[in-house]
């Protein structure tokens, strides 16, 4: 308050987050708890013994299997246990399809709680026992997983300050890794030790689903949508009532949101009269004040019913007031953005509109494309087998380890997202990936290495692998995507981005264990020494591939992707200047003041 702009953003940006804002983030990324438990899971539970079959596992002939090995129970061939996770996928896929809709239309706090449901009778049913029951309920929980990998991001984004977007929203991601580190130390104890194991294992994820629902008190939503979805309908209202002619419907819309907040009563009184407004949904006075003692009329008369709700969510999630944060100047900022998505369009937002960004799909598509093409859902969905075949005896150990470590360097990343700059840790993290891989499949395919070396070699490859996809295609692509698009389109746009990435998942989910037959030359009639190193080959082979498309994604990032740090959604799409429904969304000032300041 009478505070230079320049020395409001400075003390704003040496705020700390508010514990109401931790809190809030932290109930939110439940849902990503479960998105990254919930495709993950089954992992630990594909184990065999030292017969490498699973066949042998469900015959009792083999000893060593695990008591807690789904192999106990059903007799999955490769197939099989490829299509229980694939399913996973596909659910996934369709999920992320349809995730925007009940977000956009009942709220981001609906879509999550209501997705709850998804992950607990998923869980119940794939804990059945049988394979019919595995296959449907890691069908439905995929749903789950898709619309949670839709929402969470957006509604993180949305509640966070400019200054706080990168690491809050990097809680999505930070989070997912946790469940993933979860998923692999509970399936080591359960399966390792426990009779049915894999079956409490999957039942599990019920539990984070009921506790989300049980605090859905705690579950903010997301301030712009409330503003948005109430602004929509004000516009309407005032298009049907003819108040105002179309070409000046927008200013005089904004100009009177602002005189209203600001309590400005000449101003309001101006501009009813002028433009026709009835002035008696005025007439209720000094009911809404601000922190600084400023009296405003009450705006629920005029459709702006969500204005105390959302003054009330900021006061909480927002600095206190030894940090000056000005709820009023945040509240107008959304008001505005608001106003003017509605003045564009009167209905929802179209997929013309997203394509009409055709910079930030380009950029969108392709971080999530190279995101799952360069394969590391191999590692998180078959890493124990992998690790099996590459030679490593205590497969699910080493699991365990690239879980704990995914979710460590995770954790870092999130603070230095906002430090380094997006572009700098995305291009880094993905170059170690590359040398990773080459070093993986290198060793692999070494005859001169003894086999115990080579599986802990491949451990440490894989470690480091996503070492390298935590610092940078894991936790950057969230921000990066939360930030290149305008808010009015910002959840349809997403919905497109994770189609394209769970479409590759598809394809390593059901491919891997078959390309690994299949290109190291595995024939049922080959010794155990033959199979092994064909299996080796195979693997070798597969993550050649991988590296290829790893290359492919850094000469992309190095050319389409920019640096979103500090830099406003126009200046990233200003490619876009040239369509006309982008022009018309930055004509109309289509970037609140919250997106100017990214940082």
């Amino acid at each position: 308050r009478g505070i230079m702009k320049d020395d409001y953003d400075a003390v704003l940006a040496a705020a700390p987050i508010p514990y109401c804002m931790w809190k809030s983030a932290l109930i939110v990324a439940i849902q990503s708890f479960l998105l990254g438990y919930s495709y993950t899971c089954l992992n630990s539970c594909l184990i065999t013994g030292d017969n490498k079959s699973s066949s042998d596992c469900f015959n009792k002939t083999d000893d060593t299997c695990p008591k807690g090995t789904i192999y106990n129970d059903i007799n999955l061939s490769t197939v099989e246990a490829q299509l229980a996770t694939t399913l996973t996928i596909v659910g996934a896929w369709a999920g992320c399809l349809m995730g925007s809709l009940p977000a956009e239309k009942y709220g981001r706090k609906t879509a999550v709680l209501g997705n709850n449901l998804c992950f607990i009778v998923g869980a119940a049913i794939a804990a059945t026992g049988n394979v019919y029951g595995l296959f449907i309920g890691k069908l439905i929980s995929g749903v789950g997983v898709g619309v949670a990998s839709v929402v969470p991001p957006v509604l993180l984004s949305e509640i966070a300050t400019a200054e706080t977007r990168g690491t809050i929203t990097t809680l999505h991601q930070a989070v997912l890794t946790l469940a993933i580190f979860t998923a692999s130390v509970l399936g080591y104890g359960m399966v390792t030790y426990v009779s049915h194991g894999w079956q409490y294992v999957q039942a599990f994820e019920a539990f984070p689903a009921v506790v989300m629902l049980l605090l859905y008190r705690q579950v903010p939503e997301s301030p712009k949508w409330l503003l948005a979805n109430t602004a929509q309908e004000y516009m309407n209202n005032r298009r049907s009532a003819g108040t105002a002619d179309a070409e000046n419907s927008p200013r005089t819309v904004n100009i009177l949101t602002q005189s209203m907040i600001l309590g400005d009563k000449d101003q309001v009184d101006l501009i009813t009269s002028t433009n026709n407004i009835n002035s008696n949904a005025l007439s209720s006075q000094l009911s809404i004040h601000s922190d600084s003692g400023i009296s405003r009329p009450s705006l629920s008369s005029i459709g702006i019913s969500n204005y105390q709700e959302v003054v009330d969510l900021l006061r909480k999630l927002r600095p206190a007031e030894n940090f000056h944060f000005n709820v009023d100047r945040e509240i107008l900022s959304l008001l505005a953005d608001a106003k003017k998505d509605a003045a564009i369009s009167e209905n929802a937002p179209t997929w013309a509109e997203v394509f009409a960004c055709r910079k930030a799909v380009v950029i969108g598509c392709g971080l999530m494309f190279f995101q799952a093409i360069t394969g590391v859902n191999s590692v998180f969905f078959y890493s124990t087998t992998i690790f099996n075949l590459a030679g490593f005896s205590q497969s699910i150990i080493g699991t365990a380890i690239v879980g704990a470590v995914n979710f460590l360097v995770t954790l870092l990343s999130t603070h230095l997202i906002d430090k380094f700059g997006r572009k700098v840790l995305l291009t880094s993290g993905t170059y170690i990936m590359l040398v990773s891989l080459v070093t993986l499949s290198s060793v692999l395919l070494s005859n001169a290495i003894a086999p115990d070396v080579q599986g802990l070699v491949a451990v440490f490859a894989v470690v480091l692998f996503v070492v390298g996809f935590a610092f940078g295609l894991g936790a950057v692509c969230w921000v990066i995507m939360s930030e290149i698009m305008p808010t009015r389109l910002r959840s349809k746009a997403m919905s497109l981005f994770l189609s394209i990435n769970w479409a590759c998942n598809l394809l390593i989910g059901f491919l891997t264990l078959t390309a690994i037959d299949g290109l190291g030359g595995v024939q049922d009639s080959m010794d155990d020494d033959e199979k092994s190193n064909a299996e080796k080959k195979g693997v070798a082979c597969v993550y050649f591939i991988f590296a290829g498309f790893t290359m492919m994604s850094i000469i992309f990032m190095t050319v389409y992707v920019p640096e979103t740090k500090g830099k406003s959604v126009e200046e990233l799409l200003a490619d876009n200047r040239s369509n006309t429904v982008y022009s018309k969304l930055i004509s109309n000032g289509d970037v609140s003041s919250s997106d100017h300041s990214i940082s």
